[in-house]
């Protein structure tokens, strides 16, 4: 599982689109772009935000 391209390719545009239409503010340095796991410890949790937080 790679995120390069995603963080290469995607996430600038995406970026730059977010800054030039919410005055000129971008998110914060932690852009989450790599794997989540479901295991019994976060299952929960998981199925709570489902549909929620994409």
């Amino acid at each position: 599982m790679k995120r390069k391209w995603y963080l290469q390719g995607y996430m600038p545009v995406t970026l730059l689109h977010v800054y030039n239409t919410n005055a000129q503010m971008l998110p914060g340095s932690n852009i989450p772009s790599g794997p989540g796991f479901v295991d019994a410890s976060n299952a929960e949790a998981v199925e709570a935000l489902a549909g929620e937080t994409r």
